[in-house]
């Protein structure tokens, strides 16, 4: 979609998306239960959400229509188009479920043992950064295995491709700070 689309979700289980030039909506889908999240595709042709904590849908938006639902094993707690792949990452409480987008088949399961809270996905290295209560972990999705764990709960954290430095924010009082790790020796800078 173009910069003027906008989709909204919410506990009454619609999911719309508006065109914010005409100022039109148009409803996807009414759910029962509620609409936790909704997330687009790169290329902006396909729409993901997750209705009532574990019922997650594929919407072509071209067509107006789903294309399959995959039921995820417990509660979802983020879904994430993976950019240059076929694949939906699938977080939810016990692993990461990735999902062929063309037919809602489970391909691969990453066994969520760090208690994983959210990811991120760098497409340029096909990794994920699954940052959990106790540690970050990176998956490769080349080497389909675990490459790089760290022990920490950041509230946002940056990795450098050769593991040479790890930046991580976190709110913690007293004092609100950025810890760097650079070739095993911390640094930590105040924030404002």
């Amino acid at each position: 979609p173009s910069s003027n689309t906008l989709f909204s979700s919410g506990y009454d289980g619609r999911v719309f998306t508006w065109d914010l030039a005409s100022q039109t909506a148009r409803l996807l889908d009414w759910s029962p239960g509620s609409v936790h999240q909704v997330v687009v595709s790169p290329d902006g042709n396909m729409l993901a959400f997750d209705a009532s904590g574990r019922n997650v849908q594929l919407w072509m938006l071209e067509e107006g229509k789903p294309r399959w639902q995959y039921l995820a094993a417990t509660r979802v707690r983020q879904l994430q188009f993976l950019a240059n792949t076929d694949q939906l990452a699938i977080l939810h409480e016990l692993a990461v479920d990735m999902v062929d987008i063309a037919t809602g088949e489970l391909t691969v399961r990453i066994d969520n043992t760090n208690d994983a809270e959210r990811l991120t996905y760098a497409p340029e290295k096909e990794e994920m950064q699954l940052i959990g209560m106790e540690h970050t972990i990176i998956w490769s999705l080349r080497q389909g295995k675990q490459t790089f764990r760290y022990p920490s709960k950041p509230d946002t954290i940056a990795v450098a491709s050769d593991r040479s430095w790890i930046a991580e924010f976190q709110r913690r009082k007293p004092e609100n700070r950025v810890r760097l790790n650079w070739n095993q020796e911390n640094y930590f800078l105040p924030i404002g």
